[in-house]
């Protein structure tokens, strides 16, 4: 009779053991399924972010900034280079001191130059790639060879002088009329000189001025060609003197 109620305890004994594995594992199951759903069931109205990329910093330009020109073989143009602290950072070219089809931007303000062809250095501001404000030009001496006002690519004034500082030429383009049928007409006022500084040929043609004139001199001072024109820049009379 002991013997029956003892293995009847066993039976049990194992009984409650197996029902609380299955309990455990039921448990345990639940609780993966709770987690999946919570990592998986996202809602569609949460953001997801994507991974982000750091954009490659834009180089600063703070060096001192350099321009070296030189004639092309072709003589139409200037090749031009632009440094920062001597390490070349854009390819351009030039012509009648614009500057175009540039490799890279160039930056906003001063830029000492040398010229490799006139044996010239100098200085200029650039503002949206265009030459404006100041622009110094040198002769290898250290005389002034050239100094002449900008305004976004487009020359103002202008004055030249010879190697030895005498004047050689002056520029007002301020108000010069703009005659588009012919780019050589000379517009707004200005005066070439000789060697010795006199007078050699001046001209006037402005917007204001409703038309204008060009005057040659000789080396004596004497007027030897003189032309007159309208309000549109067309020729309306000339004459030629002869001097003595």
């Amino acid at each position: 009779m002991k013997s029956f109620i003892k293995q009847n305890k066993n039976i049990l004994f194992f009984g409650v053991i197996v029902a609380l594995f299955f309990i455990l594992s039921a448990v345990i199951n639940n609780s993966i399924d709770s987690t999946e759903k919570a990592v998986v069931n996202i809602p569609k109205d949460v953001p997801i972010l994507a991974e982000v990329v750091p954009k490659k910093a834009k180089k600063k330009i703070l060096g001192k900034i350099t321009r070296v020109s030189r004639l092309n073989p072709n003589r139409t143009y200037y090749d031009t280079t632009f440094f920062e602290d001597g390490e070349p950072f854009a390819e351009c070219k030039s012509i009648d001191h614009k500057v175009y089809d540039c490799t890279d931007k160039i930056p906003d303000g001063f830029v000492e130059f040398i010229d490799e062809t006139k044996k010239t250095s100098g200085k200029e501001y650039y503002r949206d790639g265009k030459k404006d404000q100041l622009y110094q030009e040198y002769y290898s001496s250290g005389q002034l060879r050239k100094e002449s006002e900008y305004f976004l690519g487009t020359m103002k004034k202008n004055k030249e002088y010879f190697s030895d500082g005498i004047m050689s030429k002056q520029e007002d383009f301020e108000d010069a009329l703009w005659i588009p049928e012919n780019k050589n007409q000379e517009t707004g006022s200005g005066k070439v000189y000789f060697r010795d500084g006199s007078l050699m040929y001046e001209w006037h043609l402005t917007n204001q001025s409703q038309g204008g004139y060009t005057k040659s001199y000789d080396r004596n001072g004497r007027l030897v060609a003189v032309s007159y024109f309208d309000q549109d820049g067309d020729l309306i009379e000339e004459n030629f003197l002869n001097s003595q």
